[in-house]
């Protein structure tokens, strides 16, 4: 499914409305994304059960929404959500109906995904095998296109950090990506996740992270999970992540097909 972007900046494929829990609406979205120069943009609302978005509305509403938008810019505009593992194993919280509707599935850990960010094991060892258990389940998922941003674990309360993670889970995460073609993104807030530990540290730690990733044959997506249109394409960090880890454009991708007018993965002029 996924086309060589060759541009670190022409495409952001994470961005919130408010369809759930971003403060501006599509069309403002949309057109920071034109004033960005971006050839592509997902629309990645919050999606926690199959046919809602998080904000209550109805997916039907969601996609119509969008196809009007694209109507009026020249920028891609990707159908997508951000969805969310339910446990430990993987689960993701979408179905195969709601998947087949949408072309770009991100899927996160968060404050609903049990035996991680609830009722983990409190030993060290328990808790980063259920960490392997549940991203490496998400990458066998059909219904996930993209890990959102991977080891978000800064705000357990455990003292992790990028660069605390053992090397043989990040080695097992991102091989199973590779095999089964789920992108690692590298978002641009990631150091929001972390909010304990110095933003220098976040950045040489998870660019060690993504340089394992990158060894291990992982493709990227980027994206700014902005909230707000003024935050949309914005990915200074995450091109300087990709940048010290030394990951080549040619692993950096969006899905095929292409933006109106260009062909699949070449960027805008």
């Amino acid at each position: 499914m996924w086309a060589n972007v060759d541009h670190y900046s022409a495409a952001d494929l994470h961005c919130h409305t408010t369809f759930s829990d971003g403060r501006s609406s599509l069309d403002l979205c949309v057109r920071a994304a034109e004033a960005e120069g971006l050839a592509v943009l997902a629309i990645t609302d919050h999606l926690y059960e199959p046919g809602r978005l998080s904000g209550g509305r109805p997916l039907d509403e969601y996609l119509a929404a969008i196809a009007a938008a694209q109507e009026r810019t020249p920028v891609r505009l990707l159908r997508g959500v951000e969805t969310t593992a339910l446990d430990a194993a993987g689960t993701p919280a979408i179905d195969a109906e709601t998947r087949a509707r949408l072309e770009l599935v991100l899927c996160d850990l968060s404050g609903r995904t049990a035996g991680i960010f609830r009722d983990a094991p409190a030993g060290e060892a328990g808790f980063f095998e259920q960490l392997r258990r549940c991203l490496t389940g998400l990458c066998e998922s059909p219904l996930v296109d993209v890990l959102a941003h991977p080891f978000n674990v800064g705000r357990l309360g455990r003292g992790l950090a990028p660069d605390t993670l053992p090397r043989s889970l990040v080695e097992e995460v991102c091989a199973a990506a590779a095999a089964h073609s789920t992108a690692f993104e590298v978002m641009n807030d990631l150091p929001w996740w972390f909010p304990e530990v110095p933003v220098a540290r976040v950045t040489d730690g998870y660019a060690a992270v993504v340089a394992v990733a990158a060894e291990q044959g992982c493709q990227f997506t980027l994206g700014s999970d902005a909230h707000h249109h003024q935050g949309v394409g914005h990915l200074t960090w995450a091109r300087r992540v990709l940048e010290r880890a030394r990951v080549p454009a040619s692993q950096i991708v969006w899905p095929a097909g292409g933006p109106p007018g260009r062909p699949a993965g070449q960027p805008p002029g």
